[in-house]
Formats: structure tokens, sequence, C-alpha cells
């Protein structure tokens, strides 16, 4: 066809972006019935491995598209970071405390996230459509008009009810929106390789060296690598392409006996931005990972923001394109992950500049003082919960409902793992309810969990599971919790009932008999009147 021929087509959402957060948004919409487009700019998914690391939190979010297990499978769980200043150690941080079903940091590149996200939806029949570019879109109020150009110079006008920016740090549709993208970049450069490693720290846990303004850090691969980072203080980056024999004097710098590198890989150099976009989301067109937050590779955050925040959107979009819920939860997309962005970035710059640091008296205080403080237990399962990103919540959302019950989660909170239900993340909303101590079997127990079931099943899309301290083939879903852990991680065990997430976040808490918030928060998100697929229990965990 002619660069002048064009076409009209029409589809629910237009993600622009294939990356690891738009394959895992497009994949969440499709999963959920949601007629979804992905359109990337690139002639093919990218073989480069560019970020390196699945967190917990990531994995349980991912759990409902079933592609945990392949990612487990390609990947290497590691269970510990070495932290040493100067040569003396610092601290030795334990990846296994990690409350998760996942008590690791998975090593697996973002170029393999992506392969197995985009067969996952390639599964639901949607292929990534590269070589396509957006060029200009219009947001009428009623719909989005993008304007694609193919890699043949046919041109094509897309009619998207809905346009997702999955579309990276130079984003097109950020740029389109006029939407500000302010930061700074740090002084320090930086250049990484995938190398091989011959020494006697053996293989599998990572190790950062802070060594007087030049730190280096080292994490393990799938294929028996590690992936080796230099931060070069301003003025000392010798630039050019990075060398074997660079990453060498690197290690003699670091004074490990007898470590050398014996073989290279991939390579590169990067400065680190702290940017974030003034807001995630304008009328009908949203932003999500690095199109709306980018910031400095510390902690392995940044893929897994991005996933996150396309989790967060897909089960929102489609809840209001096929479920009926009002416009304004989408509202709640900027509202959380825009708050989540701000102090991630805060908080990558801190550590950062923290690692980079080399005075004196720097010096001496993480020698002296820092052992002392992360080797706390306390502090482990605070610092593990950080990097696992399993403290990410939401306080303030407009979708939180009811009280925190003494000892457990608050709405907006992560629902705690127990390994008692199925993932940590469904098509739809999950309606947990605990019998307490006094189990099914008591009357008042039992009216209300049939009132609780009720409510629920009269929501389209609202699954039902029961915890009682001995099974009873006479209730839905229900789960022998018989020491009650279940009941204790939630704070239930006088009986009560949490209504989870898509994404597995607590909305509603309460107590049995007391359904007010819930029946509030049903009727202003999910009126009775929706058709969305309905959704089943939560598969087993295990």
């Amino acid at each position: 066809m002619s660069e002048h021929s064009s076409t009209e087509t029409g589809t629910d959402v237009l993600v622009v972006g294939a990356g690891g957060t738009g394959l895992a948004l497009a994949a969440g919409l499709a999963r959920r019935g949601v007629r979804v487009r992905v359109v990337e700019k690139a002639p093919a998914l990218s073989p480069v491995p560019k970020a390196l690391g699945v967190q917990a939190r990531t994995l349980e979010v991912l759990e409902d598209l079933g592609v945990v297990p392949r990612m487990v499978a390609e990947g290497l769980p590691m269970t510990a970071m070495h932290i040493r200043s100067e040569r003396r150690p610092v601290a030795d941080v334990d990846l296994s405390l990690i409350d998760s079903g996942y008590p690791y940091l998975l090593m697996l590149p973002q170029s393999a996230v992506e392969r197995i996200l985009a067969d996952r939806l390639a599964e639901d029949g949607v292929a990534v459509e590269h070589g396509v570019e957006l060029t200009g879109f219009t947001d009428t109020g009623a719909h989005v008009a993008a304007v694609l150009r193919h890699a043949d110079g046919r041109t094509e006008t897309v009619r998207a009810g809905w346009l997702a920016g999955a579309d990276g740090a130079h984003s097109t549709v950020r740029h389109l929106l006029g939407i500000p993208f302010e930061g700074t970049a740090l002084e320090e450069n930086f250049a990484t390789a995938d190398i091989g490693l011959d020494w006697p720290l053996g293989f599998g846990d990572g190790f950062a060296f802070l060594d007087r303004g030049r730190p280096a850090a080292f994490f393990p691969l799938p294929e028996g690598r590690y992936r080796m980072v230099i931060a070069y203080p301003p003025g000392a980056d010798p630039g050019g392409e990075v060398t074997r024999a660079e990453m060498q004097a690197q290690l003699d710098r670091l004074g490990v006996p007898g470590a050398r590198v014996t073989d290279f890989g991939w390579s590169a150099r990067f400065r680190v931005n702290q940017r974030l976009s003034a807001r995630h989301s304008a009328g009908r067109v949203f932003l999500t990972g690095d199109a709306a937050h980018i910031h400095s590779p510390v902690g392995a955050q940044g893929m897994n923001t991005g996933i996150q925040d396309a989790v967060n959107l897909a089960w929102k979009l489609a809840a209001h394109i096929t479920g009926g819920a009002p416009r304004d939860l989408l509202d709640t997309y900027h509202q959380e992950r825009g708050a989540v962005a701000r102090r991630l970035v805060a908080g990558t710059t801190r550590f950062t500049r923290l690692t980079l640091l080399h005075g004196t008296v720097t010096t001496m205080v993480r020698r002296a003082v820092a052992p002392r403080v992360l080797g706390r237990g306390p502090v482990q399962q605070r610092l593990t919960r950080a990097i696992s990103q399993l403290d990410v919540a939401y306080p303030d959302s407009a979708l939180n409902a009811g009280a925190a019950p003494s000892g457990g989660p608050a709405p907006g909170e992560r629902a705690p793992y127990t390994g008692l239900f199925g993932p940590a993340a469904g098509p739809g909303c999950t309606l947990l309810v605990f019998t307490g101590y006094r189990g099914a079997a008591d009357p008042e127990v039992r009216a209300g969990v049939g009132e609780l079931t009720a409510l629920a099943q009269a929501r389209p899309g609202v699954a039902v599971e029961v915890a009682a301290p001995e099974g009873d083939d006479g209730l839905p879903g229900v789960r022998h919790d018989a020491s009650l852990e279940a009941h204790r991680r939630f704070g239930l065990t006088a009986g009560g009932y949490a209504l989870v997430r898509p994404d597995g976040y607590i909305a509603v808490v309460g107590a049995l008999g007391d359904t007010a918030a819930l029946r509030g928060h049903l009727d202003r998100w999910f009126p009775r009147a929706a058709s969305a697929p309905t959704a089943g229990p939560r598969r087993q965990a295990g």
C-alpha cells in the first residue's frame, strides 16, 4: 500500500509499548475479556537483558496470569545480599526472610520476562504489532483517536476507548500530552557487564562493595555468570565501550583474592535519571512504567514498579469496561501509583547517594554503625519488605473502607501471605471470610457467613473463600485453618472478613455481622447492574 493509504479500526484499549509494563497491562486486560491492541515501534522484542531481578511482590501480582512457574523455572532465586565497605563486612541481607511464597529475589533478565509475557498474551489471541509507531492522538472525551504509522508507510487511525503509554522514558504519549517529566540526573556514570567470574566467594549470592565512592555490585545470572555494575565519580568514567580490562581493574581494587574475569558478554554505560511525571493520567490516556517515572536501578525496583503499575491499571480498566464500574475508579490509578512513584524516587535517590558517599566520616559511620543496626532482626525484616516491595501500600486510597483489626493489616495494605488461599491476586475481587475460633458450626457465625456470601454472590466477579478451624463442605470455598494462623495474620481470630482486590490489596475489613462498610464499598464501586465475567475462586496455594 502507498504511504498515503489509511484505514480506521477500533479497540477497547490501545497499549503503546511492548516492554514488561505494556505486556503485563495487555495480558491483564486480555485475561479479563477486554479487547486490546499492543503496538511497538521496534521491529522485534529486545534481546538486550537490561533490568535484572523480579521481586516477590511482582511474582505475587502476576500469579493470576499463570506466568510465574515459567519465570521461576528460567530464573535463579537469590536469597542473600552481602554488603562490604572498604573491604569490611557491613551487612548480610537475608532475603529468605521475605514473608511470601517467593522468599527470594528472582534473578531473571528483563528480556526473558518480556518474552514470557508476550507468549502469555499470544495465548489469549493478542500478538504484539511490531514496527508500528504512534504519531499522534486526539482525546475526544468519548474515545481516543490514535494515528499509527506502520513499517510499510501505511497509516491507520484507531478509535480506542482508552490509550495507555508504556513507551519508556522518552515516551511519545507523555510528550503529546504535554505532561512535564521533572527531575535530575546524577553526576556519576555507571558501567555494567555480564561476566564470568572466578573468585573465592562462590556463586549464587549477591555482593555490593562500597569502595570509597567507587562502589561495585555483583548479581548472579541464571546461566552461571554475574551482572557486574560499577559507579564512577564525576570525571572518572573512561568512556567508550565497556571492556573486560576495565571490569578486571575494578575487581583488583576491591581486594578479593584471586578474583578474575573469565569471560565477557553484554555490556553498557548509563547515567541515572530521577524523574517523575506530573501525573499518571489525563482524560482517557494513562502513563505507566518508565513513561511515568524513572530512577536509580539500586534495589531492582524499576521493572517491578512498572509491572505493578500495569496490574493496578488493568483490573480497574477491565472493571469499568466490562464490569460497569464507575469511571472514577480509574482516578484511583494516579492516586495510588503516583504516590508509590514519588516514594520510590525519593527512596532510591537517598540510597544511591549513600552508596556513593566516600568521605572519611561517612566511611567510619558505615563501618561502625551499619553492622550493628542492619544485623538486627526487625531491621532485616523491614529491609527485606522494602526491597521485595511487600511494603507498598495505598493508605489514602479512595477504595479503602472499614478499620484495621487489632494486629491485622489495614485497608490499602497487601493481603498477608498465608499459604491457605490461592494466588495473591486474581481476575476479580475475593471476599475472604474467617469464621473465627468458634467455627462454622456456631449458628451466629454460620448466619454471618451466609449473609456475607449472599452479598458477594450478588456482585459479578466477586468470589468467596471461607477459612474455618474445621472444614465444612456445606460452606463455599472453605479452607481448613486448624491452627488459626491465617486468622491471626489477618487479625480476625474472633471472625470477620477482608475483601481483597484483584491486585492482592485489601479494600475492606470488617467483623462478622457488620456488613455496612462492605455494602457501601460494593454499591459504590461494583454496582449490581454490572455484567462482568464471574471470577472463580482463587487456585489453591501450592
